[in-house]
């Protein structure tokens, strides 16, 4: 039922930050999201990303722009605007020193496909 209620996760976002989404609006339909320390969850198979930049890099970068977009007030988003441009220029000068610029350019990508979405969502109902 919290599941329905919630819409469940976006399939939009794929992997990485969907979890962060969706308890995000479990919050803010007024439900409770708690840590139960006694249940076990087994995940038997983790194949998703493993080293994989597209996911690694990819979808987490591009992911954390649109969750962290998505749910704040505009002076947040103040805020954030300075944390991503600190962030971009620390990665840039990390990968660029690493020589490591194909990471960048995928980095970059997300960046610019996660600032697509925003848009998208500003547009939807």
């Amino acid at each position: 039922k919290t599941f329905s209620l919630s819409c469940g996760f976006d399939t939009a976002l794929g992997t990485y930050w969907e979890d962060v989404d969706f308890s995000i609006r479990l919050q803010k339909l007024g439900l409770n999201v708690d840590y139960l320390p006694d249940l076990v969850i087994n995940h038997k198979v983790g194949k998703t990303c493993h080293k994989d930049s597209h996911y690694t890099t990819f979808l987490f970068h591009r992911n954390r722009l649109v969750i962290s977009w998505k749910h704040t007030c505009l002076f947040e988003k103040f805020q954030l605007i300075g944390i991503l441009v600190f962030d971009f220029l620390k990665r840039f000068n990390h990968d660029l020193n690493n020589k490591k610029i194909e990471i960048f350019s995928l980095y970059l990508k997300a960046f610019i496909q996660g600032l697509k979405m925003i848009k998208a969502y500003k547009r939807a109902p």
